[in-house]
């Protein structure tokens, strides 16, 4: 990604692209919004270390991709859930994002690491309880050119 300088926004828009594309059931959305029909996830900033090497070069954006069920049946909302946080299969978040790990070129590296610890249960969004999970991720992104 030589030149180029990453951006949010461009991460973010990655990330929702590579979901949507290779999760057909589940709506992603790369901004944060109180609104959602579930099935749905959307992409939340987490950490950013600007610096990873000596001097400007490489930076890690840590992100979560929150994923919300239905908050009806227990049983069916678990379910449904379950399968997106397969390592692989039709429904696998974690498969969609691998595999594009540049995001259309816009990163060096996309990483899902682990499942938020704590974080799968009911998680009340926009003021509304509903089943979900978060799975914790990073990016690897050159700064490009500062010149």
């Amino acid at each position: 990604m030589a030149g180029a300088a990453w951006s949010w926004s461009a991460i973010r828009a990655g990330i929702a692209a590579a979901i949507n594309a290779g999760v057909t059931d589940l709506r992603c959305d790369a901004h944060l919004t109180d609104k959602i029909n579930p099935p749905a996830c959307v992409v939340a900033p987490r950490r950013l270390v600007y610096h990873v090497t000596m001097g400007p070069g490489v930076s890690e954006i840590g992100f979560a991709v929150v994923i919300l069920a239905a908050g009806g049946s227990e049983r069916v909302a678990q379910v449904t859930l379950d399968r997106y946080l397969d390592p692989s299969g039709p429904h696998s978040v974690f498969a969609a994002v691998l595999a594009d790990p540049t995001l259309g070129g816009v990163v060096d590296d996309t990483i899902i690491d682990d499942l938020d610890e704590g974080s799968y249960g009911r998680l009340a969004w926009g003021g509304v309880d509903y089943w979900g999970a978060a799975l914790n991720g990073r990016v690897l992104a050159s700064q490009g050119d500062s010149t």
